[in-house]
């Protein structure tokens, strides 16, 4: 094919990491970057056009859009220590209370006698299961392996968890990028190595969870994990990168506000789960997943423009 033809098909795709040169073989792209852009990420499908439509909406939208990064600060304290500003549970191997070990449950506590009659606190553990699209469910995990010991191996300080965090599964086909803002009445409570937890500082996090979930978040995600071919995970830096929308604090304070009223009904159906109503719990549920299947749509149209 002459060199005039093949620039006649040749269409030009911009990332935010430098842009693309894509033409059109009958049928087959040609995708080409620079030796630069090639070294970040060398699967063609990071650069493929099927993304582009994310971007150019989202720089035609109404609202200042910076990367994820600039709102999470690099440290935090907490339990007074100075923690990274995003981090994940402890990796490697789960350490559950033996068999024997006794739960009892008073004014939100949780109280775990080893067999050993050594009373301890108990940690509400969180894995990839617990996170649902409108919350958190401890009990989607067996009752031995909801609650880990106080200071044991897989509850470091680094990744306690504190009311207004925000929870991201970082890896995982189906459940990447489930979020979750971290509720008042958490308690104690840690998560394993598949979730992230961030603190965010200058960006309320009920709008970025909502945004995160929308077409237009969960899309910048399959993308970094589209990036490296066997790629399971999309790291710290990865999730800084993600480009999200900054609306005015009035409209993030409505999508939160609206977000609660969702947590709202999320709650009521773990209240009848915890008296072992589950018949109950998924006539709740339905309810807080149409709530916030309505505010993503909503999001969706702000991020696009598009007046209501």
């Amino acid at each position: 094919m002459s060199l005039k033809k093949l620039e006649s098909r040749k269409q030009i795709t911009r990332f935010p990491e430098g842009k693309a040169n894509v033409v059109d073989l009958d049928g087959t792209l040609m995708i080409y970057v620079t030796q630069q852009s090639l070294a970040e990420r060398m699967n063609p499908e990071f650069w493929s056009p099927k993304w582009a439509h994310i971007y150019e909406t989202l720089n035609r939208c109404p609202f200042e859009v910076r990367p994820l990064g600039d709102f999470i600060p690099e440290k935090v304290t907490r339990c007074g220590r100075e923690v990274p500003g995003i981090t994940c549970g402890q990796v490697g191997e789960r350490v559950y209370p033996p068999k024997g070990t006794k739960i009892t449950q008073r004014n939100g506590q949780v109280t775990l006698r080893l067999p050993d009659g050594t009373k301890v606190a108990g940690v509400a553990y969180l894995q990839v299961r617990n996170l649902k699209r409108t919350g958190i469910d401890i009990f989607e995990s067996p009752i031995e392996k909801r609650y880990i010991a106080e200071g044991s191996r897989n509850d470091p300080i680094r990744s306690r968890l504190k009311p207004g965090d925000l929870l991201i599964i970082r890896s995982g086909v189906g459940s990447l990028g489930r979020c979750a803002v971290v509720p008042e009445n958490i308690g104690l409570a840690n998560i394993s190595e598949d979730i992230d937890r961030l603190v965010l500082d200058g960006i309320r996090p009920e709008w970025v969870a909502v945004f995160l979930q929308s077409c237009y978040g969960a899309a910048q995600m399959e993308r970094w994990l589209a990036g490296v071919s066997g790629q399971v995970k999309i790291d710290f830096a990865e999730i800084r990168a993600l480009r999200v929308p900054v609306p005015d604090d009035e409209t993030q304070k409505d999508v939160a506000r609206e977000y609660w009223r969702m947590a709202e009904y999320h709650e009521k159906a773990m209240q009848a789960r915890s008296r072992g109503d589950d018949i109950t719990a998924q006539r709740i549920l339905p309810i807080a997943i149409g709530m916030l299947e309505t505010l993503l749509v909503q999001v969706e149209r702000l991020v696009e423009g598009v007046a209501e």
